[in-house]
This record gives C-alpha cells, sequence and structure tokens, in this order.
C-alpha cells in the first residue's frame, strides 16, 4: 500500500502557508516528522524544534498554539518519559481538515 508519509518529504497546503506563515508551516513540519501516522501520534520535543529551526522555544509555542487554534494540530497533552515530560501532537493532514486545503 501508498503511504505518502514514507517519501520523506511533506507536502503542506498553501492555505496552511497563508494562514501561518513560513515559520509556522515549518513548525507544522516538523511536528508531523516526529509523527507516528499509523497511530496518529506525535512526540515532539519543543526544544528539539527550536533548535532544528534556529529559533526559540517560545516562538516554536506560539506557532504551536496558532497551528492548535486553526485546527492543524491536535493537542494530546503531557507525557512523561524517563528524562522529563513531552507533548503528543496530533497533525492533521490536508486530507482531513474541513475538506481541501
Amino acid at each position: 500500500m501508498y503511504d505518502a508519509w514514507d517519501l520523506y518529504y511533506l507536502r503542506l497546503p498553501k492555505r496552511l502557508l497563508r494562514e501561518v506563515g513560513p515559520v509556522g508551516a515549518c513548525v507544522f513540519a516538523r511536528i508531523a516528522g516526529y509523527c507516528d501516522m499509523e497511530k496518529h501520534v506525535c512526540f515532539a520535543s519543543q526544544e528539539n524544534i527550536a533548535e532544528e529551526l534556529g529559533v526559540s522555544r517560545a516562538t516554536v509555542n506560539r506557532h504551536i498554539a496558532e497551528l492548535v487554534s486553526l485546527g492543524y494540530v491536535v493537542d494530546l497533552g503531557m507525557e512523561p518519559r524517563s528524562y522529563g515530560r513531552i507533548h503528543k501532537y496530533d497533525v492533521i493532514t490536508w486530507d482531513d481538515h474541513d475538506g481541501a486545503l
């Protein structure tokens, strides 16, 4: 079976880019990069995303809040880990989000 997530790239809808800008779109892409799409769960460290994108954790947090408010990402809360806690997210793809993006 064909799985678009196995292609090592993510197609971003123009609507997402218009709504959240380039940094927000990059935050979305990095969260999606941490996703297990079969289980629809992403374990994404805001610190790691910030480091990978060269922005502050506060910037990542602000963009995640915007992505959540617009319905592109679902915040599933925190999960304890042996090294601390990590956020769990679900990413809504262009196929899932209110019709075609």
